[in-house]
């Protein structure tokens, strides 16, 4: 028994040290590959391709789902001479291809040409076209129109709803830096007239070319695309803002009720609406694991109104016991204290977020 669990022991002892072997020689080959495709280098050099996106409409921002959706256009132009051709007779000096097709007429005549994707992609990408036209001295241009969701990891919401967000697009080559790189296309990049958005208020826009190796691992390059966008306010203003700061000015006016019981009542009604209007922020915003200046607006207002209702029912203990009068002089202490607190806390929300 002994000597089988020895065995059985070497055996288990063999077969983890070869996947440790094997998962390093693994990852030696794919370090190897990644050093090779860096340090290689064309006889010709690195082909510009000069790419440039328009966003044409943003038709939705998931702000729960933490994505967004655009209808934009793509062009691309680069010269590999590769595929310059010489017309037959009777043919056109261009030759027009969808991209599958341009993809099969570069592998027939063994040339590389150069692919991408949207590197925060979501889902598929629709194409209502993707045309490519070759003209006979090899200059190559592609133009899509498409369809798109995209990710958007940079969303920070702690100053909602007085917030700016940077929606970015990253349109990654697939192909080494040494192979292909991408150059910006002159007075084409933009955005569309109609952006199509509600909410939000696109105030800029900016592209960038740089390197990365996100990708596959060997350095390839980036066309960053940014938009800068601020929240348009009227909707939360109007909405949450302001019914709040009227909740907050009646429940002032009740102070100068003698009727405490009736004040615990009004009270204990303006905690349920805040509660309410807690539910319908929610349902906007994804589950954070941080503070938003709404949430601190709220939260004083729950805090608050809390404290106003134990005040008030001590009030009314006290009215009850029969020192009514102790409970007067405290009132016309809290006429005041209860405006102040408000002030002071939604001062300081404003100071740590805004």
């Amino acid at each position: 028994m002994r000597s089988e669990s020895s065995h059985c022991w070497l055996v288990n002892l063999m077969i983890a040290i070869a996947a440790m072997l094997f998962s390093a020689g693994v990852q030696s080959n794919a370090s190897s590959l990644v050093q090779l495709l860096d340090s290689y280098r064309q006889a010709d050099g690195s082909v510009v391709v000069y790419v440039g996106l328009k966003v044409d409409e943003i038709i939705d921002i998931d702000q729960m789902a933490e994505n967004f959706s655009i209808v934009g256009s793509l062009q691309m132009q680069w010269q590999q001479n590769e595929l310059a051709f010489i017309p037959k007779e009777g043919e056109e000096t261009i030759r027009t291809f969808d991209w599958d097709e341009f993809i099969e007429y570069a592998n027939n005549l063994q040339v590389r040409i150069p692919r991408f994707i949207f590197f925060n992609q979501q889902g598929k990408r629709f194409s209502q076209y993707q045309l490519v036209v070759l003209t006979a001295s090899g200059q190559v241009y592609y133009g899509e129109r498409f369809t798109v969701t995209l990710q958007a990891p940079y969303l920070n919401f702690s100053k909602f709803p007085f917030d700016t967000q940077k929606f970015k697009i990253d349109f990654d080559l697939l192909s080494p830096h040494s192979v292909f790189h991408f150059e910006k296309l002159q007075n084409f990049s933009g955005l569309g007239d109609l952006l199509g958005l509600e909410e939000w208020e696109v105030t800029s826009f900016e592209t960038s070319i740089s390197e990365s190796r996100e990708v596959l691992g060997y350095l390839s390059t980036r066309f960053g695309f940014q938009i800068d966008t601020t929240r348009k306010t009227q909707y939360y203003t109007l909405r949450i803002l302001t019914p709040i700061s009227l909740i907050i000015l009646i429940s002032w006016v009740t102070f100068y009720l003698r009727d405490y019981v009736k004040r615990i009542d009004v009270a204990g009604g303006n905690l349920l609406i805040f509660i309410a209007f807690n539910f319908t922020i929610s349902r906007d915003l994804p589950r954070l694991s941080y503070l938003t200046f709404m949430d601190t607006i709220l939260f004083v207002a729950f805090f608050i109104t809390s404290l106003t209702i134990i005040v008030n029912v001590m009030l009314r203990y006290m009215e009850v016991v029969g020192r009514l009068s102790l409970a007067r002089r405290i009132d016309q202490y809290l006429i005041w204290a209860y405006p102040l607190l408000y002030l002071f806390g939604f001062a300081f929300s404003y100071w740590h977020f805004i």
